[in-house]
């Protein structure tokens, strides 16, 4: 990532424009010859804490400024557009445009589960394979993540198309799909919660480039869910499987789908206790994730 003024973008050049200037400024740099160092003190975490808090702002307000677009016109004809990202949505970063379709999704298809609707589901489904179709056909790479996800969204609803007699709220099927939440009792705070079955986890406002190859299956859905319950009961999970399954991909896709940071760490027999108590200070302080790679190769010690 890169800071230019007062954007933000990343390898993709998808811009992420900040609301402020920072108030903070860097502490003064040390120049010894010709190499460069920036000293690390009490100053520059300051600013890098603000320069943190400001993209999170930042983007829960384009998440919230778009979803209001949304909402403000008619639920029922947010997924029936032919074109997938009409030009006023071409201004927002892809991650902005996703999380709203995924919110938007998760309360048009609870709400016609309430009303059981058959009709309207069946519907949903043939709309979204015509979106499919359509941007297939004019295929470029940005658009990948956006495919995947009504991939994504087209499975749910041959799934529940299934069940559709004895489909509803309390339903396996329903309960465990990746879904987004607002709570509407702290509207202004601008939280959203990941949701799982009883599963909540808080999502983090990082500014993350979405995944273009990873794709949600039913496995990957349970694995998931297993995961979420280990994040939220505070503990660690563990992921096995051979090697080239995706192990690794596995957590980094939750992390992306919770807004979260997910550092990973190469582990082995040289690694010792205060490296990664040091560590852990930085996941606590910037509330990253972090992926422990080959953690059989540390000593017995650790």
């Amino acid at each position: 990532y890169r800071l230019e003024g007062i954007s933000i973008s990343n390898r993709d050049d998808e811009q992420l424009s900040l609301i402020s200037k920072l108030k903070l400024f860097l502490p003064i740099i040390d120049a010894v010859g010709l190499s460069t160092q920036i000293i690390s003190n009490q100053s520059l975490t300051k600013w890098f804490q603000s320069l943190e808090k400001l993209i999170k702002y930042s983007l829960a307000k384009l998440i919230f400024e778009l979803l209001d677009k949304k909402v403000n016109e008619q639920l029922t004809e947010i997924l029936f557009k032919k074109t997938l990202i009409n030009s006023k949505e071409k201004d927002y970063p892809l991650q902005v445009i996703l999380i709203v379709e995924h919110i938007l999704f998760s309360l048009i298809l609870e709400k016609q589960i309430k009303k059981q609707t058959k009709l309207f589901i069946r519907n949903m489904k043939f709309k979204i394979e015509d979106q499919l179709n359509a941007l297939i056909k004019n295929r470029i790479k940005q658009q990948n993540c956006l495919i995947i996800q009504r991939l994504y969204f087209r499975d749910i609803l041959s799934k529940l198309i299934e069940i559709e007699n004895d489909l509803t709220l309390n339903s396996y099927e329903w309960l465990s799909l990746i879904k987004y939440e607002i709570d509407q009792n702290s509207r202004t705070e601008n939280k959203i919660h990941f949701v799982q079955f009883s599963n909540r986890i808080h999502y983090n406002f990082e500014f993350i480039e979405p995944s273009s190859t990873f794709i949600i299956s039913p496995m990957m859905e349970r694995t998931l869910f297993q995961l979420t319950q280990a994040i939220c009961a505070y503990r660690i999970g563990v992921v096995h499987a051979p090697s080239q399954y995706g192990r690794s991909a596995v957590i980094q896709t939750l992390a992306q789908l919770c807004g979260s940071n997910c550092i990973s760490l190469l582990c082995n027999s040289s690694t010792s206790v205060n490296q990664i108590e040091n560590f852990h200070q930085g996941l606590v302080v910037s509330h990253s994730w972090c992926l422990f790679k080959d953690i059989q190769q540390l000593s017995i010690g650790i």
